[in-house]
């Protein structure tokens, strides 16, 4: 879920008819086990598409995991694959190995972000990490509980040049990931600054697998006037990246809800997913 907020002053419903509240966010539970940082997972096929659910993955020995490039989730190393996503998706196929008595490995599949969901749709994964929650999105793919919640998309800008107001977003260029959540969401701001009678900001498209954290990277040295990041994001690179800024007061939105997702019609995958993000905590 993502409520657009523009500033302290100002709140655009550019995002708030866009995500339903998060669904089946557990109850407290009284174990809850910290996923661990998992060794470098190296480059494996995935194999034939297949639509398959729990039953069919166990037969199968492979749960085929589509993620997207990220320099906090995953990432190219030594190589194979590593980042939190990567951390997630072994220790979701060591439950389904504890629970089936059979072991299953996880396969990771780097996919382009807008690909996500319809190649998990054709069959090409069976779950799909790290989706930002919305209405459209939960008519088409069941969510498990969400691994963050209450995320602010933040603009960020160098040091030296922060936003102070409104009217400033609208003499930025923004760089943002092609096809990325960011992007949608400043279009829609744009929409929004525009029936507000305000300049509607520049939008600038890095073409994958540029990251987020690589654009973060280009504000801090300089190359690049702005960005957006979520916050938690934002807020892992802060200390590293000291000459970028961002105004708590100026966020793109608000409740901004991840999950990782699997298909509907795999119900037997969709509880599995369920009872491991209730009992399993992400932590960066």
């Amino acid at each position: 879920m993502r409520l657009a907020v523009l500033a302290a002053t100002l709140t655009l419903g550019a995002c708030s008819a866009e995500a339903p509240a998060p669904a089946d966010t557990p109850a407290p539970v009284v174990l809850v086990t910290e996923i661990p940082r998992a060794p470098v997972q190296p480059r494996s096929n995935p194999g034939a598409d297949a639509t398959l659910d729990l039953d069919g993955i166990v037969e199968r020995g492979i749960v085929r995991v589509l993620v997207t490039r990220s320099g906090t989730h995953f990432f190219p190393y030594e190589g194979g694959y590593a980042g939190r996503a990567v951390d997630t998706g072994v220790a979701l196929a060591r439950a389904i190995s504890a629970r089936s008595g059979k072991i299953v490995q996880a396969v990771f599949v780097e996919t382009h972000e807008p690909n996500l969901i319809p190649h998990l749709l054709a069959g090409k994964g069976d779950v799909a990490a790290n989706l930002l929650l919305t209405f459209a999105r939960d008519e088409q793919v069941a969510f498990a509980p969400p691994i963050r919640t209450g995320i602010r998309e933040l603009i960020v800008t160098p040091e030296n040049e922060p936003l102070r107001t409104l009217e400033d977003v609208g003499t930025r260029t923004i760089y943002v990931r092609d096809g990325s959540d960011h992007h949608a969401s400043l279009v829609r701001l744009n929409e929004q600054l525009r029936k507000a009678g305000r300049s509607p900001a520049r939008i600038e498209l890095a073409v994958p697998p540029v990251t987020d954290e690589q654009l973060l990277q280009r504000v801090h040295e300089g190359h690049i006037p702005a960005t957006l990041a979520d916050d938690y994001i934002y807020d892992r690179q802060r200390a590293s990246l000291p000459n970028m800024h961002s105004n708590p007061d100026i966020a793109v939105s608000l409740g901004g809800s991840l999950s990782w997702v699997t298909r509907k019609d795999a119900p037997q995958l969709a509880a599995m997913l369920k009872e491991f993000f209730s009992t399993h905590r992400l932590t960066l």
